[in-house]
């Protein structure tokens, strides 16, 4: 999705190559002074703490048949032996494929959210374009160094604030 408005923002760059009027946005500016943004922040930071104690707590276990396992080494027959460090090798494997799963929803949980909010933004942008003739905006990957007086991150936040964005955890399985 970002690069796709990206690629249209750039399209549109090359098509009004002479355009008079630019502005810029700041998307990780209006991330961090967008109050939906930090609730859902907030409550991904509270889920992923809870989730690394329950994670750490099994990691704990894990290292605690490892070591196990490696004391009773010279008490075991080989075959005795194998078999456990097989078992636990499933059992960590296992691990770190819940491991894998909650860092790809959290991942997941962040995109999708952003993704709205930039839909958002879009919206916005198109508005606050018309309303001021502004030709060209420019998001802040695009651009190098800017001037404060062509900035629409400010205006663009008083409007995401004032709508009721619907950010929130899916459901993690």
């Amino acid at each position: 999705m970002k690069l796709v408005f990206l690629t249209i923002l750039f399209s549109t760059i090359v098509t009004f190559s002479f355009a008079d009027n630019i502005a810029i946005f700041q998307f990780s500016k209006i991330l961090n002074n967008l109050e939906s943004y930090k609730i859902f922040v907030n409550e991904l930071e509270n889920f992923k703490k809870k989730k690394f104690e329950e994670y750490k707590n099994e990691e704990q276990i894990l290292l605690s048949k490892k070591n196990k396992i490696e004391e009773s080494k010279i008490l075991l027959d080989d075959d005795e032996y194998q078999r456990r460090i097989y078992n636990f090798n499933n059992e960590a494997n296992l691990f770190e494929k819940k491991v894998t799963k909650l860092n790809n929803y959290l991942k997941i949980n962040i995109e999708n959210n952003e993704k709205i909010i930039l839909n958002e933004i879009n919206k916005i942008v198109k508005k606050i374009a018309i309303d001021k003739k502004i030709d060209i905006v420019l998001s802040e990957e695009q651009y190098f160094i800017a001037s404060e007086n062509i900035d629409l991150s400010e205006l663009i936040n008083i409007s995401l604030n004032n709508i009721k964005l619907n950010l929130k955890l899916t459901p993690f399985e």
